[in-house]
């Protein structure tokens, strides 16, 4: 059986949050988070800088892909559908990670 990939609008309209097993240290610019769930598993934190820490801080359970992206696209002074595709990538990321959770804010 095919599984049918979300439209792009659907996608937009995603809200994420921060896992409640993410343990984040932000230094600066940059992020590191680790997975506490899967820490004997994997145990390696991952750094999230230049952009992708742009966007991490983003993600605040309440904001839509949609609207993270159009901030990020005034910011940078790009056009939303240039990044909607690398930041939809880039959640997909972090979630199989298990860094992100999809829905409203955990807390």
């Amino acid at each position: 059986m095919t599984q049918t990939q979300p439209s792009a609008a659907a996608r937009s309209a995603e809200v994420w949050s921060h896992s409640a097993d993410a343990a984040v240290v932000e230094d600066g610019d940059d992020v590191f988070v680790l997975d506490l769930a899967r820490l004997r598993s994997d145990g390696v934190p991952r750094a999230i800088q230049g952009s992708a820490g742009v966007i991490w801080r983003r993600i605040d359970g309440r904001a839509s892909l949609g609207d993270i992206g159009a901030a990020l696209a005034a910011e940078f002074a790009v056009q939303p559908a240039a990044l909607q595709h690398d930041l939809t990538m880039f959640v997909d990321s972090l979630a199989a990670a298990g860094l992100l959770v999809r829905g409203a804010d955990r807390g």
